[in-house]
């Protein structure tokens, strides 16, 4: 049994507080800009570090759902996202994208940002 795992059935299963950390929770933590980790294990310490315990156990929940909805791999909806204002990823990396004016999906790679 891998980290992730023990750590689900730790807070799933035993009511205990764990971070569960997939592929969604790393990816986007770290393009949230909630922390600068390079494997999924420091990100699991790392939000240990800024989350209060009593919500551990939400952290995989909400990520994995916002992962699978919002900020899908290749496909982010950054128009769509409730938390975008607090996002280094719409701050920094695609700045050009929600600056620009009439982009159109054909013209701009983040064209979703001006989806609602």
């Amino acid at each position: 049994m891998g980290r992730k795992t023990a750590a689900c059935v730790r807070t799933y299963a035993m009511g205990l507080p764990s971070v569960c950390v997939d592929t969604h929770v790393h990816r986007i933590s770290n393009l949230m800009g909630l922390v600068r980790t390079n494997t999924p294990e420091e990100t699991e310490y790392a939000l240990m570090g800024i989350t209060p315990e009593g919500l551990w156990g939400d952290i995989n929940r909400y990520f994995v759902r916002h992962g699978q909805v919002v900020c899908v791999p290749n496909h982010m909806r950054c128009g769509r996202c409730a938390v975008r204002e607090h996002c280094d990823h719409w701050r920094g990396k695609h700045r050009h994208c929600h600056q620009a004016i009439g982009a159109t999906s054909s013209s701009h790679r983040c064209s979703s940002v001006f989806s609602r």
